[in-house]
């Protein structure tokens, strides 16, 4: 299956937008996301109960929602976060619904077919509830039911959406291991949307990210690294740590104060060794989501007379970038369109305004960050090198390497911190 420049909504409210992604068959990949990210509505998207906003959904070349319901059926199973049953009906007759492609529109399952779907009832451990009324039976025990049934519907790809609600410890890890076991031995597709991020990690082989109506990232669970891994989640949710155990791995939220203090204890650090190499610029370098500026605003908040802020950033909703500074917004530096960020006239010339104003402040001048134009203007770089002469400055950098940020990072009077590396050292 492949999801191709897909974006997805209501008619009255957008959702998710170019989301592009292959899905590996044989291996299980879960969905993450904050609360209301727009994961069951990419999910019914695929399941077919919401209709596509634009791109492609393909399976085997072919446009999955250009097929009937019966043709999609034999391509897709879908288990639902609630169930939609109203009506009495025997659990065995529920799963027997996942041979619909197999029956007429009005055929009540024959024998044959309830024996075989009493035997997905078994997969789940559910035989003895095969001739209870569904709408009698706990949560936990209405999700199992639905999964026989997808399980039931011989479908290459399984979408499941939370399957782990209401299910308790021992019956979440049966239902885990079995979809693991459908994926691996019959070449099956599982797509899953969950919020345990442990479940992620022991039980599937890759991981997709969708925030801010957009697919945040992608990583594979099999090659990438304990700090990779932590990072990529740290994105998702906030500050958290990895544990690693003897029985698989776990993700647990490290509370802001608990992060702020370890800031405070590297800031502290960090000033003794610029101290002890006589250096007194700061820079802050690392990738997206690592802390550089949640580092740089303790040190400003630390002495906040005797410190200047200033953030190259987006402004909120207008779609311009700006340069911001503890006085309020300053300088228009560009603006979005359909053609992405455009430079508006002057903007380096505004920059190096923004500079000069830095520069003759005896404040502590702090720059979040610097690099964010990717600019080439030779007196914006000069500028940056005149306050790194000046010393008392902290500036942040992006980890790429740009060439024409290279010559700051060798500067004698600047000490560089990688907070990637603080990051996989310290064990954040």
């Amino acid at each position: 299956m492949e999801l191709c420049n897909l974006s997805c909504g209501y008619p009255d409210r957008p959702v998710l937008r170019g989301i592009s992604h292959r899905f590996t068959p044989g291996a299980l990949t879960a969905l993450v996301g904050r609360n209301g990210s727009g994961k069951t509505t990419l999910l019914r998207t695929l399941a077919g109960f919401l209709t596509p906003q634009g791109g492609s959904v393909r399976f085997g070349g072919e446009q999955l929602w250009e097929k009937t319901a019966a043709q999609r059926a034999k391509v897709l199973s879908y288990v639902p976060q609630r169930h939609q049953i109203t009506f009495p009906i025997e659990a065995q007759e529920v799963v027997a619904m996942g041979a619909v492609r197999r029956m007429g529109l009005f055929e009540a399952p024959g024998p044959l077919l309830l024996a075989q779907a009493r035997h997905a009832l078994k997969r789940v451990g559910m035989q003895e509830a095969a001739l209870r009324n569904f709408l009698t039976l706990s949560g936990g025990e209405q999700q199992l039911v639905l999964l026989a049934r997808a399980i039931f519907q011989e479908a290459q790809v399984l979408v499941l959406d939370e399957p782990e609600n209401a299910l308790d410890l021992a019956h979440r890890c049966e239902v885990f291991r079995l979809i693991q076991d459908l994926c691996r031995t019959e070449g099956k597709t599982g797509i899953l949307a969950l919020h345990d991020p442990a479940l992620v990690l022991n039980h599937c082989d890759e991981v997709l990210a969708v925030g801010q109506g957009q697919l945040l990232g992608a990583l594979s669970l099999k090659t990438a690294s304990p700090f990779e891994v932590q990072r990529f989640f740290q994105e998702v949710y906030g500050p958290l740590e990895l544990l690693q155990g003897v029985h698989g791995r776990a993700v647990i939220p490290v509370a802001a104060k608990d992060l702020e203090q370890r800031m405070e204890e590297l800031l502290q650090q960090t000033k003794e060794r610029m101290n002890g190499k006589g250096q007194t610029a700061l820079l802050v370098t690392g990738s997206r989501g690592s802390g550089k500026s949640t580092f740089l605003k303790i040190l400003a908040a630390q002495e906040p007379s005797e410190a200047l802020f200033t953030r190259f950033g987006t402004g909120e909703g207008d779609g311009a970038l700006w340069a911001v500074t503890e006085e309020g917004v300053s300088w228009m530096l560009a603006r979005r369109g359909a053609q992405g960020l455009r430079l508006l006239p002057g903007a380096f010339v505004a920059m190096q305004k923004a500079l000069e104003k830095l520069m003759q402040s005896p404040k502590l001048r702090i720059i979040d960050e610097v690099g964010f134009l990717e600019a080439q203007e030779g007196a914006y770089l000069e500028g940056l090198g005149r306050l790194l002469d000046q010393g008392r400055c902290a500036l942040a950098l992006r980890k790429e390497p740009l060439p024409h940020l290279e010559a700051l990072k060798a500067h004698p009077n600047a000490y560089l911190l990688d907070m990637d590396e603080v990051r996989r050292t310290q064990g954040w």
